[in-house]
């Protein structure tokens, strides 16, 4: 289940967070091709879409079950365009909720609320928990090679430290002392 949280944060109480339209695309760009409609006109189009009770007017909470693109992309971004309205005003499209397009668009009124568009992503969707397993081990043994070759390199490093250290020793020139009694 992907959980999505939308909250305003405002000192203004009158606040009223509303979702018009949510759509998940495989890229950045809402306009793509290949995309899911999520919630247009504030009403579910996913059938496992649930509303979730928020605690206030501005936040709203929902929930739809994971999916996997058919483009084979594991990387999903998800668009929303938010409405904020006055809370105290039981006409404004917030209060309205749920209200399909009809055929004709009325022209938009003065006072209207503001659209803004929200992108939350990339969002890595896997379709199974063995995927994440494997991508963890993969990492994992990614860093150990890594290690591993660190730690080559300061063996060999220091062997050569060692090694020059100690030709350049007998190099010194050192001789045995005689005892002459």
């Amino acid at each position: 289940m992907m959980h999505v949280q939308i909250q305003v944060n405002s000192s203004d109480a009158d606040l009223q967070v509303f979702t018009h339209t949510c759509v998940a695309t495989p890229s950045d760009k809402p306009d793509h091709k290949i995309h899911i409609d999520v919630i247009v006109d504030g009403c579910a189009k996913l059938p496992t879409l649930q509303f979730y009770p928020s605690p206030g007017p501005d936040t709203e909470r929902f929930g739809f079950q994971a999916f996997a693109s058919t483009s084979g992309s594991i990387v999903v971004y998800l668009h929303c365009d938010v409405l904020l309205c006055n809370a105290t005003d039981p006409s404004s499209r917030c209060a309205q909720g749920c209200q399909p397009a009809s055929g004709r668009r009325r022209r938009e009124a003065e006072g209207e609320p503001e659209v803004y568009r929200l992108i939350q992503g990339p969002i890595v969707a896997l379709s199974d928990p063995a995927d994440l397993e494997a991508r963890d081990t993969t990492y994992n043994l990614q860093y150990l090679v890594i290690a591993s070759a660190i730690l080559g390199a300061c063996a060999v490093l220091t062997a050569i430290i060692l090694y020059k250290a100690r030709r350049e020793g007998n190099k010194a020139g050192y001789r045995v002392l005689e005892n002459n009694k």
